[in-house]
């Protein structure tokens, strides 16, 4: 079955806005159709040994068809040199695979504190050069070279305040209880990630969209009190949401933690 699904398949190059031109039915050699169940699990045979390319200070992760390499050095002349490595040797098992890597979608990202050098890395391969991003996605968390969670909460941001928007949009239409559960559905799932709420300043950004949903489901004023309205709604204020996620974090992981009568004798 798995044969019949990866031999005999045929593909052709249609160019667009060019009056039809095409090109000839060519045989498929490698790879698998995209869109399908069984594509996901052959790539992931495909590419399951990349991580063996790993070398003393370095870390290759990989999900799905994303792939991150980790590397680091307390010497600049030595991490220059590991990240030359690694690179090449990611370059040769991508040969090797018949794979190819798409320079347009990689970039590195330099961690940096304050205090710390900043040193100008050019990655290249055979004059292909890697660019250098200030900021990168990664399992949907935005992740910036200073390890703040600033741009993360910018886009946060953006996709609160589009839902309340739509909120607002069929505030009207809506009854208290429907525009409750849209408010759970659309707004509040987006807030399960706990990352970024340590920060008070950013924080409070979160909390202030997070007040005026509220506002617009109950039509509330805009300096309207909210304290009750989160109770009549029973929906978490943003710091009690953020208490309640480490207490469900702290019960389905006890096994990480001391109790007291480990670590003291002590009563309390």
């Amino acid at each position: 079955m798995i044969k019949s699904y990866l031999d005999g398949r045929y593909q052709k190059l249609v160019l667009s806005h060019s009056n039809g031109i095409e090109s000839t039915w060519e045989k498929i050699r490698q790879g698998v159709p995209q869109g399908s169940i069984l594509g996901p699990i052959l790539l992931l045979i495909h590419i399951n040994d990349l991580p063996n390319l790993e070398s003393p200070g370095t870390k290759i992760l990989l999900y799905v068809d994303d792939t991150s390499i980790i590397v680091h050095s307390s010497n600049l002349e030595n991490f220059e040199t590991k990240i030359g490595n690694i690179f090449g040797d990611i370059n040769n098992w991508f040969k090797v695979n018949q794979l190819t890597l798409n320079y347009n979608k990689t970039n590195y990202l330099q961690f940096n504190t304050k205090n710390s050098w900043d040193c100008e890395l050019k990655p290249n391969y055979q004059g292909n050069c890697i660019k250098s991003s200030s900021n990168t996605k990664f399992l949907g968390l935005t992740i910036n070279d200073s390890l703040s969670w600033r741009a993360h909460i910018d886009q946060m941001k953006s996709k609160l305040n589009t839902t309340c928007f739509v909120i607002q949009t069929i505030q009207a239409i809506m009854s208290l209880e429907t525009l409750r559960m849209v408010y759970f559905a659309y707004f509040s799932y987006k807030l399960q990630d706990n990352f970024w709420r340590g920060n008070q300043p950013y924080r409070d950004k979160i909390f202030k969209i997070k007040k005026r949903v509220i506002r617009i489901i109950t039509s509330s004023r805009p300096r309207d009190s909210c304290t009750e309205t989160f109770k009549n709604l029973e929906i978490l204020p943003l710091y009690s949401q953020y208490i309640y996620s480490i207490s469900i974090y702290v019960v389905k992981n006890k096994h990480l933690f001391h109790t007291n009568n480990q670590t003291h004798s002590i009563h309390t």
